[in-house]
């Protein structure tokens, strides 16, 4: 009973990652005027058929997924052959030899394992289900969440395990030689892609070589590509490190790269972090003594050009109490150079590398290292940051966060005018990630382009590859709305509650001098606007807004209050003086048919029967004119109260005028 509880509970768990919002689905269409997708098999009759042939057979699709989260199901039926005879799913493969897989027989039993350089391991042993239907179709499905695995007969949860390895977006059906099996429906769910890329384009040879190339980098003023190459003969390290070299842009291209200059490049790890000055000032990586000889890889150092084949000696950028354990460091300064980023190893981390945060102090110097925590970093390695040219924006590679297989890309947006609070980083997604190794992401001076570098090729050597930035990575741009606030009645200003939603993000925004000042950098965002007695409202900003706005939002008294109405002594006849703001009541009602009136009279201190009848009088006397003005009667109300209510105790004739009034309460449909 406890089992079945907890199967149940955790069910409905893991169906809850796919709940939170709407998921990537693919469905595979068997219909006759269906495109047959999968690698093999035939269709007939609404199905699709795999005969097990020789040894394994398979019908896969090639889909690039989150390989953290993501659904696979489809409906199996054993058709002929050995009751023995296995069939099943195939899932996360670049072929037989290297995939998972998901098994059952004709007799009712399942297993789970998988196949590494062909040779095969058992992850759970062959074990009789009571879920399995004989004869019938089968549902079954492969739940990932994170590093657990769940597998299910007919909805009914059979195993799980934190052993899958990921080899490769092919998934869909295996089937064992000597039997045939035929599927009715075959289905992937995964989380959808943030943001949508183009495919990224492969640098052509005139950068790329058959030596790995990582850390692009474009200069400022958009003229050079500066990259570090490992390997290469010329190089000046041993193998492992690498040199600085640089290709100058033309149209459609590069030109053929060009060496560094020694003195800079030196026998250990030389890269370009940053380029001021329009490319007159390099800060690269690595101390130098004062002969100009690099004494270590890690730290940073600046150097300025004097021509094109001399640079002034690099000179130590200081950091205050600067140390790194692990050989590798990876930095990056945000565009005003007031903060620097680096990804080093120190003591009380998270694990390897992590992401940590230097200020620039007065002196030209930079802070001691401060550990940017999470959601940052993780227990593996996080490195290669890049600030975007906005400095809003820190992209950086990560073996601990979600993603497609080793390292992957993310982006993280900055929260705080600190740089101490980033938002969940987010997974560039499949056109930018692979199940292979990804890193050194970087955007062009032009905001357009981005650089980065995949080994996700045959050679698994390191290349540099272009892509076109989305617009929703663009660098932050300044576009102002400047939002007023008014009661919908009378018009006047409003102290109202204005909160700004974009994304995930809430802001509340401040008032200055009576305006709501909200930054939307031309993306889609939405405000929301309360206040008390009113109705709360959003309004939407359109993505692509590039000019600065003026924008007016009238708010619908839920309650209201016009105090303005006041009377002569002892008269209840209406000032003239008051006829334009009923006016203005008068067409709010015809343009809001569903509110109604109450209209309260009131006057000096005391009750008696002529106080009533007065007070009374002038509350009549407010409707006739509404009602002249087309106001249905039905719509209003009216008492009287006399001077059991007065505003103010005061005996200056002034002071008792406030207490001569007529009170408009507006109530909402």
């Amino acid at each position: 009973m406890l089992r079945n509880l907890f199967v149940f509970i955790l069910l409905c768990f893991v169906k809850t990652v796919f709940a939170q919002e709407k998921p990537d689905i693919f469905t595979a269409d068997f219909s006759p005027e269906g495109e047959n997708v999968f690698s093999s098999g035939e269709k007939h009759s609404g199905r699709l058929y795999l005969d097990g042939g020789e040894s394994y057979s398979v019908a896969t699709i090639f889909k690039p997924l989150n390989c953290k989260t993501y659904k696979i199901s489809a409906g199996v039926r054993f058709e002929k052959g050995l009751q023995t005879r296995c069939y099943g799913l195939i899932f996360e493969a670049s072929g037989v030899e290297n995939s998972n897989v998901f098994l059952v027989s004709a007799s009712g039993y399942f297993m789970t394992g998988c196949f590494s350089g062909g040779r095969f391991a058992e992850i759970s042993p062959w074990q009789e289900t009571e879920y399995f239907r004989k004869g019938f179709d089968n549902r079954l499905e492969i739940v990932r969440d994170n590093n657990l695995t769940y597998f299910y007969i007919n909805e009914h949860l059979v195993f799980s395990t934190s052993r899958i390895q990921n080899f490769g977006f092919l998934h869909g059906y295996i089937a064992k030689e000597g039997a045939e099996v035929s599927s009715d429906f075959f289905r992937i769910e995964t989380e959808k892609e943030k943001y949508v890329f183009d495919s990224p384009k492969k640098l052509l040879t005139s950068v790329n070589s058959k030596y790995p190339e990582i850390a692009p980098l474009e200069s400022d003023d958009g003229k050079v590509l500066y990259f570090s190459r490992i390997d290469d003969p010329e190089n000046y390290g041993r193998d492992e490190d690498c040199d600085i070299w640089y290709a100058q842009k033309e149209r459609g291209g590069f030109y053929e790269p060009l060496h560094f200059p020694y003195k800079v490049n030196s026998p250990l790890v030389n890269a370009v972090i940053k380029t001021a000055d329009y490319n007159r000032t390099l800060y690269v990586e690595g101390l130098y003594d004062e002969n100009g000889h690099q004494t270590s890889s890690n730290g940073i150092s600046v150097t300025k050009k004097i021509s094109d084949q001399y640079w002034t000696r690099p000179e130590p950028v200081e950091i205050a109490d600067f140390y790194n354990k692990n050989r590798h460091g990876t930095y990056s300064f945000s565009p005003d150079l007031q903060a620097l980023v680096m990804s080093v190893e120190r003591d009380g981390g998270f694990g390897g590398l992590d992401l940590y945060i230097s200020f620039l102090l007065p002196d030209g110097s930079y802070s001691e290292p401060k550990n940017l925590g999470k959601p940052l970093n993780t227990e593996l390695d996080d490195c290669t940051p890049f600030f975007s040219p906005d400095g809003k924006m820190l992209y950086f590679s990560s073996y601990g966060h979600k993603g497609f297989g080793s390292s992957d890309i993310f982006v993280s947006r900055r929260l705080s005018d600190d740089f101490l609070q980033w938002s969940e980083p987010d997974n560039l997604g499949s056109m930018v990630n692979s199940k292979n190794w990804e890193a050194y992401f970087s955007v062009s001076s032009d905001f357009k382009t981005a650089y980065f570098v995949s080994n996700d090729n045959a050679d698994f050597d390191e290349n540099i590859y272009s892509i076109l930035l989305p617009k929703a990575l663009e660098p932050w741009k300044d576009v102002f709305v400047y939002l007023t606030v008014v009661d919908k009645v009378s018009k006047e200003p409003l102290n109202a509650t204005v909160s700004l939603r974009m994304e995930s993000e809430t802001e509340k925004i401040q008032q200055k001098k009576g305006v709501y000042v909200i930054n939307t950098g031309g993306l889609e965002c939405s405000v929301d606007i309360s206040c008390k007695n009113y109705k709360s409202v959003s309004a939407a900003f359109e993505k692509g807004m590039s000019l600065d706005s003026n924008l007016t939002v009238e708010l619908i008294p839920v309650r209201y209050s016009l105090k303005t109405i006041s009377f002569y002594f002892r008269s209840a006849f209406l000032p003239f003086d008051k006829y334009p703001e009923l006016d203005k009541l008068a067409e709010f009602l015809h343009e809001n048919p569903g509110f109604t009136v109450l209209l309260c009279g009131h006057t000096e201190r005391g009750d008696t029967e002529f106080s009533r009848k007065l007070a009374l009088s002038r509350a009549q006397n407010v409707k006739q004119y509404l009602v002249d003005k087309g106001v249905k009667p039905s719509r209003i109300r009216c008492k009287g109260f006399s001077g059991t209510q007065p505003l103010t105790y005061g005996v200056s004739e002034s002071e008792r005028a406030l207490n001569r009034r007529v009170e408009v309460y507006l109530t909402a449909p």
